[in-house]
């Protein structure tokens, strides 16, 4: 399997994230890696954030804005629209590390075997020097 063939699938749920949605959407869509689809569930928000994700529509493959149960219930909106190899939770007021960041990854998934893949990342993340508390990866495997 080659690196272009993994498929990753980024969730994000927000609800009146007008003042950190848009930091979130642009480090999804300049990220290297190109073999993402981007899902956004919206709970309904009165504030300008449908207006931003409105100015990235080309670079998501899903959005619905609708009043929902809860983070949790977004989440699961979320995947059931998933068609992805692997899944990213990123929060609305979250932003990925670099724009590297997803392509790194896969070549991590290409390198390790699967089950060593998750334990690998977590230790090459703990050895970086950044505030984990601003940024939780957490790679879901879709199967």
């Amino acid at each position: 399997m080659d690196k272009s063939s993994l498929k990753i699938s980024i969730i994000t749920v927000c609800f009146n994230a007008s003042n950190t949605i848009e930091e979130t959407i642009i480090s999804v869509v300049k990220q290297t890696y190109k073999n993402i689809e981007y899902i956004i569930i919206d709970g309904g928000s009165s504030d300008q954030t449908n207006n931003i994700i409105d100015k990235y529509s080309e670079f998501i493959s899903y959005y619905c804005s609708e009043p929902d149960d809860g983070i949790y219930d977004a989440m699961n909106k979320g995947l059931e629209y998933v068609t992805g190899d692997y899944v990213l939770f990123l929060g609305a007021d979250d932003h990925l590390i670099s724009y590297s960041v997803i392509e790194q990854v896969c070549n991590k998934i290409l390198l390790y075997n699967e089950e060593k893949v998750l334990n690998k990342l977590l230790e090459d993340i703990k050895s970086q020097d950044y505030d984990h508390t601003k940024m939780e990866i957490v790679l879901i495997d879709s199967m």
